[in-house]
């Protein structure tokens, strides 16, 4: 859904895993809110 945020994160360096990773996390969390 927001992969306009990850082709950013893309350009970057692991960072981009180190957030999706998260995102995925917390959107399993909460199933709703993602960062």
């Amino acid at each position: 859904m927001s992969n306009g945020k990850f082709e950013i994160y893309k350009g970057s360096d692991n960072q981009y895993w180190f957030r999706l990773k998260t995102i995925k996390l917390v959107r399993r969390d909460n199933g709703n809110i993602y960062i």
